[in-house]
C-alpha cells in the first residue's frame, strides 16, 4: 500500500528507447518532494539488455540514472534509481534514453514522488 505522502505523475512515454537521446515529454511537479521510484510498462517489443535513462530536472542532467531491467513486451515494474532527485514546486522532470537495447521497445512511465 502506498503512503498518502506520495503523489504520481502519469503519462510520459518514449517510443523506440533503442535510440540514444530519445526523450519523453516534460512533466511539471506540482509539489516539492523526492523522486522515490519510477514505474514502467514496456510495449511493442521486449528489451534485450538492461537499459538506463538519464533523469533530467529543469532540462539539466541530475547525474542520476533510472535502471530498467530486461523486460518482456507487456511487462512492467519499478526502475531503480542510482541516487536521489529532489524536486521543488514547478520543477520539470523528464527521462532521456541512453539507447542500450537492441530492438525497438516503447516504454511508458509513472513518476512516484514523496512529499
Amino acid at each position: 500500500m502506498r503512503s498518502q505522502l506520495e503523489y504520481f505523475i502519469d503519462g510520459e512515454g518514449i517510443v523506440n528507447i533503442n535510440v540514444a537521446d530519445a526523450g519523453g515529454t516534460s512533466k511539471v511537479c506540482p509539489e516539492a518532494g523526492i523522486v522515490v521510484e519510477i514505474a514502467y510498462t514496456i510495449t511493442s517489443a521486449a528489451t534485450t539488455v538492461p537499459h538506463t535513462f538519464d533523469v533530467m530536472k529543469n532540462n539539466q542532467d541530475t547525474g542520476v540514472d533510472a535502471l530498467l531491467p530486461v523486460t518482456l513486451q507487456g511487462g512492467g515494474g519499478l526502475m531503480n534509481l542510482t541516487g536521489q532527485v529532489e524536486v521543488a514546486d514547478n520543477d520539470i522532470v523528464r527521462l532521456i534514453s541512453n539507447g542500450e537495447t537492441g530492438n525497438t521497445p516503447d516504454v511508458y512511465f509513472t513518476w512516484i514522488i514523496r512529499r
